[in-house]
């Protein structure tokens, strides 16, 4: 069994196979990203936007579809994107309190 689980590994602690530092990165900016722009279409919601709205609903289901692939491939990206959502989340509601 832990053969197994380990099989797709080059050796202990390293990142499994295919899989390398850059999709680390982009999984966990795509996340951070998405909560940034999702902060901005809440908003325009909330200020009865649509057309504004409608175009940030999409750009957060493209950014974050990135995101979603990728650790839906291996959950271990799951790490950086939980990290992203937070940071993302943190960044968004700074730059709200200093734009009002």
């Amino acid at each position: 069994m832990d053969k197994i689980l380990h099989s797709d590994c080059i050796d202990a602690g390293s990142i499994p196979a295919g899989l390398t530092k850059m999709s680390y990165i982009i999984t966990f900016f795509a996340v951070f990203l998405t909560d940034i722009v999702n902060t901005y279409y809440i908003k325009a919601i909330a200020e009865n936007k649509p057309l504004i709205a409608s175009t940030l609903a999409a750009l957060v289901m493209l950014i974050y579809s990135f995101a979603l692939v990728s650790f839906v491939k291996d959950i271990s990206l799951l790490i950086p994107a939980l990290l992203g959502a937070f940071a993302g989340t943190y960044v968004a509601m700074i730059l709200k309190r200093k734009n009002g």
